[in-house]
């Protein structure tokens, strides 16, 4: 009788431990269902079927996944620019033959796992990876690469060459790069910088004798002759602003060396519409000009000077008569990188704001005619240790059109308003035709030598242009 009981009582055990088994294996396969398809999840079948027809599902895709995985290394390694990856401690995973070549890594210096560091002495290329691995949004940055070498005679050998490199996120960590050779870009822009400095120089002198015969003829003709001649001069001057203004632009873009002095916003704000004030005062347009105290900068005196002068043109010549144009000087900490004004920290717009940006020196893509390279990553807002002086430009026109905007700071480019040139009765065009259509070029090039940064869009509120000038603030010039 007591066997019998011990019996009864272990095959009872027996059962309890076999229930709960099988209902771990049945709630073990509910979770493996749940990654299966709907078609076979909820197909009315016992789960041991059910995870059988998953089981060849998963097989079927990792077959497909592993051939796009081929495909991808396949177009990686034979891409016509480079490509480098590196895992999440920066050593050299994985590189093309292109990538190869430009970095000069030879077979023997990859054939063990490295640190990209020790491989590429490039403080450049190190950066941008890490600013994507921080921010976890891909990067671009453009600089000159020096190469490198153990052979004194390679090193001789080799020339410096600009390089862009675009950075982008991979899974568990891992950075991925690509890399392009921008020296045959360098080299062009700096091939039409040459072509245009020597062509402006030999227009100078005939533009300049054709003015002089004109104005002569002008003292000498009257009624329909005399309307000629002014409308020649006019046309003559514009030529000469003209080239003038590309000499300008040719030297800002080659000689990026700047004697500065600490220079007060506001007061040179206020002297440049001293200059314009009477062209202002004939139109009936007035000024609404406010600031927070004597924020100073260290900068070129006549360079910042012909920025200010630029853009408060360019607002008197599209405001209409009896309008206002206001300009605010504020400062902004060191502390403040908020986004501002409707703009993200990425430099795109919200609440329907449209610009156009320019960051600070290389930071946009070809520096000068030389081949200097550096980062594009545009901010919103600038970050200084001593904080930012910013200048707020509104004029009442009919503002920047949004297809003209991301062009708004390309030299000689205008919008087609302004490409419909007429002249008016007296022989001169009227003041909505801009001049030569590099007065917002030649700005931006004075305010990224100043690591500063310009930004256009329209007023938020009414039709109007509104351009922003963001310049770092003197040490000695504390925010207030």
């Amino acid at each position: 009788m007591r066997e019998f009981l011990f019996l009864c009582a272990g095959l009872g055990l027996g059962m309890a431990i076999a229930g709960l088994q099988r209902l771990k294996t049945e709630r073990a396969l509910a979770r493996i269902h749940t990654s299966f398809p709907a078609d076979i999840k909820d197909t009315p079948l016992p789960p041991i079927w059910k995870l059988r027809r998953g089981v060849n599902w998963l097989s079927e895709s990792n077959e497909r996944l592993n051939l796009e995985a081929d495909c991808w290394k396949s177009a990686t390694l034979s891409a016509p620019i480079g490509y480098l990856q590196v895992d999440s401690d920066n050593y050299l995973k994985r590189s093309n033959a292109v990538a190869r070549e430009l970095l000069g890594l030879t077979p023997s210096a990859i054939a063990t796992p490295r640190l990209l560091l020790e491989l590429v002495r490039s403080y450049e290329l190190d950066r941008l990876i890490e600013k994507t691995r921080r921010t976890q949004v891909p990067q671009t940055r453009y600089w000159t690469f020096h190469p490198t070498s153990d052979n004194v005679s390679e090193i001789e050998r080799s020339q410096p060459f600009a390089l862009c490199g675009r950075g982008f996120v991979l899974p568990n960590g891992h950075i991925g790069v690509w890399l392009e050779n921008q020296q045959e870009l360098a080299d062009l822009r700096a091939s039409r910088n040459r072509w245009v400095c020597d062509l402006a120089h030999e227009l100078r002198t005939p533009l300049t004798s054709i003015k002089l015969v004109s104005e002569t003829l002008e003292q000498r003709l009257d009624g329909t002759m005399r309307a000629w001649i002014v409308r020649s001069i006019s046309e003559t001057d514009r030529l000469i602003a003209l080239v003038q203004d590309w000499l300008d632009l040719t030297k800002l873009e080659t000689d990026r060396h700047l004697d500065r002095e600490l220079v007060r916003i506001p007061e040179l704000v206020a002297d440049v519409w001293a200059i314009l004030e009477p062209i202002a005062q004939r139109r009936d347009i007035g000024l609404d000009f406010s600031d927070c105290g004597p924020l100073s900068v260290s900068c070129n005196r006549d360079r910042m000077f012909r920025v200010f002068l630029n853009l408060l043109d360019n607002a008197l010549q599209y405001s209409p008569d009896g309008a206002t144009i206001a300009v605010t000087v504020s400062a902004r900490s060191p502390e403040d990188n908020r986004p501002e004004n409707g703009l993200t920290q990425n430099g795109r717009t919200q609440n329907g704001l449209t610009e156009a940006a320019i960051v600070a020196p290389n930071q946009a893509g070809l520096a000068d005619g030389s081949g200097s390279l550096a980062s594009d990553a545009p901010p919103a807002t600038l970050k200084h240790p001593s904080g930012c002086i910013t200048v707020d430009i509104l004029d009442a026109g009919p503002g920047f059109q949004p297809v003209d905007l991301p062009r708004i700071f390309e030299r000689m480019y205008r919008g087609d308003r302004s490409r419909a040139r007429t002249v008016g009765d007296d022989g001169v065009a009227p003041r909505h035709t801009s001049g030569s259509g590099l007065g917002l070029a030649i700005a931006e090039q004075i305010v990224r030598a100043h690591d500063g940064t310009i930004v256009a869009r329209n007023r938020p509120e009414r039709p109007g242009a509104w351009l922003q000038v963001s310049l770092p603030m003197s040490a000695d010039a504390p925010p207030s």
